[in-house]
């Protein structure tokens, strides 16, 4: 999907895009990076009571070393933040577009875009090392774990290398111990997920309103377009928002309550396994240049023949696809 994804914007995508199609190249990629990250990580989540953690079998693992084991699991956790620095940097993008800002729109046209891409990484960073200090095994929240990782999956914690969070623990003598350092560490990755959301209705909600004035006096063509391309932004926004972080904060929040998250665990993995391949859906759907491009391979596949501009003047189905892109 990815791969597709980005044949179709280094090739059919509208003139207009601009430097919009480095951003989108950038998201593929690193969504290509992440479904990789799963076959060679392969990553577990399991929940025990009210603690949550990402394990990964040594035995199973094409590595033998935990310390790398850990490395790569923490740097596949650290994905996450990727993605969620990603998607605020294309609406902060689209709004320089829409406001017609065309002094920070230089900036994506020159070197200094190599400044805006390093948002998600920074994201990546804080998240990764979050989850490297402060999720980090110890012996407690090991022994804690031990038992139920025996009788669920038959594996001795010497068998697994993990990363996760348990707030309440016991001590030797059955206390209950607050774990500060995942508290702290729980709180960081919130407010990430926060200052991405923050960013996504700010600037979302100000594009838009913009698009609405600009529609009564602007030019017709133009506005459509930049709402056609809003549109696609907002949809395949509410992908991550459902698949990344809405589960991520469930997860958290259910940590905090002491509440046990098995079921929902495993939905959430699920969710975020499959959110990759279905994140480029809406924006090739929605480009009408995409949506031809995609139909011209569908048909020449299926019938043989190439389509001519008679094919498209008698295709019902290409006529409608091609009307959606004159818009005036």
């Amino acid at each position: 999907m990815n791969i597709g994804l980005i044949l179709l914007i280094l090739f059919k995508s509208p003139k207009s895009f601009g430097s919009y199609r480095i951003l989108m190249i950038y998201i593929s990629v690193a969504e290509i990076i992440y479904s990789n990250s799963q076959m060679f990580v392969s990553p577990t989540v399991y929940s025990y009571n009210s603690s949550y953690i990402a394990f990964v079998s040594i035995n199973n693992s094409w590595f033998k070393n935990r310390e790398v084991i850990r490395i790569l699991l923490d740097a596949w956790c650290a994905m996450f933040g990727t993605f969620m620095g990603m998607f605020a940097l294309q609406y902060i993008y689209r709004y320089f577009v829409i406001m017609n800002n065309s002094k920070m729109l230089n900036t994506f046209s020159s070197y200094k875009i190599i400044i805006w891409m390093s948002l998600p990484l920074i994201y990546m960073a804080v998240w990764g090392t979050v989850c490297y200090y402060y999720f980090a095994p110890n012996s407690e929240f090991t022994e804690y774990l031990r038992q139920s990782m025996l009788e669920t999956y038959n594996l001795e914690m010497e068998e697994i290398v993990y990363v996760g969070a348990n707030i309440y623990q016991t001590d030797e003598n059955d206390m209950q111990i607050t774990d500060w350092d995942a508290i702290l560490g729980i709180l960081i990755i919130w407010a990430l997920l926060m200052s991405s959301l923050i960013m996504i209705i700010y600037f979302g909600v100000s594009c838009y309103s913009k698009i609405r004035k600009k529609s009564e006096v602007g030019s017709r063509k133009n506005n459509n377009f930049q709402l056609r391309v809003f549109t696609s932004l907002v949809v395949q926004t509410l992908v991550p928002v459902f698949l990344l972080h809405l589960p991520v904060s469930v997860i958290f929040l259910f940590t905090f309550l002491e509440l046990d998250t098995k079921i929902l665990l495993f939905l959430i993995f699920v969710a975020v396994s499959v959110f990759p391949a279905i994140n480029p859906l809406p924006i090739i759907l929605i480009i009408p240049d995409y949506r031809i491009a995609i139909y011209r391979v569908f048909w020449k596949v299926v019938t043989g023949k190439t389509i001519t501009s008679n094919t498209v003047q008698h295709s019902t189905v290409v006529h409608k696809l091609k009307f959606n892109t004159q818009i005036e």
